[in-house]
């Protein structure tokens, strides 16, 4: 398991790159390494780009997006393994301009020391009464007496500032709360900011204690930064509790704040 970080691609869980694979069309996980690095180059991997197009504009073809997928006996036409070529180039200078960057010391850092070097994330309400609750500002599990989270909800540093809260996939199910003072009662629109790696994922909402909960899909982003489509809720005025649930066969997804 690897998330992105603003110096690339770091390893949280498992083997290191070149030892895994993918079910994208990349085939071998360096490949996509190699891809996503050599992307970072912007305006010279446009040189990668107009390889391709001129080996489809030529057609037949064979294509492949990373050497290291390459299978025996298997022919390329010129622009492709051009194109191939040049792509390794741009990303192995990304590579020496930033050092190996896939050491777990990065991802340690996300985790090392957050009670005493961050403060506690607060819920606020804007002067036209907007609320935005940071998803690290729980009440369970409790922030000041799990700074890092209980292992199944995960308080992380975010590349955004701040924190984020990770739901692991690991393990049993945990549901995790807010109580947020809601300045007056109404319809309040909820969407969340989210970065979800699989499709069909869902969060499931209990409000104030009710039985029946809302289902809320997550998009699937990528890996990216997205938001849920916008749900209405009714809400009374003071403490209202929000509280998220998932259910069967999950992945994990990042949660950096929601709004109502």
């Amino acid at each position: 398991m690897a998330h992105w970080t603003p110096d690339g691609w770091v390893v949280c869980l498992g083997p290191p790159w070149g030892k895994g694979s993918t079910k994208l069309k990349y085939g071998k996980d360096s490949d996509f390494l190699e891809h996503t690095r050599a992307r970072g180059t912007d305006e010279s991997f446009r040189s990668v780009l107009r390889a391709r197009w001129i080996g489809d504009v030529i057609g037949a073809e064979s294509k492949c997006f990373g050497l290291s997928s390459v299978k025996g006996g298997e022919l390329l036409g010129f622009w492709n393994v051009f194109a191939l070529y040049v792509q390794r180039s741009l990303a192995e200078r990304v590579t020496r301009s930033r050092g190996r960057g896939t050491t777990t010391r990065a991802t340690i850092k996300l985790f090392h020391d957050l009670k005493t070097t961050e403060g506690n994330e607060m819920i606020a309400v804007d002067e036209k009464g907007d609320i935005t609750v940071p998803a690290c500002a729980t009440s369970i599990p409790n922030p000041v007496t799990n700074p890092c989270g209980n292992g199944k909800i995960l308080f992380m540093r975010s590349a955004l500032g701040g924190k984020q809260l990770h739901y692991n996939r690991i393990g049993p199910h945990q549901s995790f709360e807010y109580n947020i003072n809601v300045p007056r009662a109404g319809t309040y629109a909820l969407s969340l900011s989210v970065a979800t790696p699989s499709w069909k994922q869902a969060l499931f909402l209990s409000v104030n204690g009710s039985e029946e909960t809302i289902e809320i899909s997550l998009p699937f982003t990528i890996g990216t930064w997205g938001n849920t489509e916008a749900l209405n809720l009714e809400l009374q005025n003071g403490t209202n509790t929000f509280r998220f649930s998932r259910t069967g066969d999950v992945k994990g997804i990042t949660i950096k704040d929601f709004k109502l």
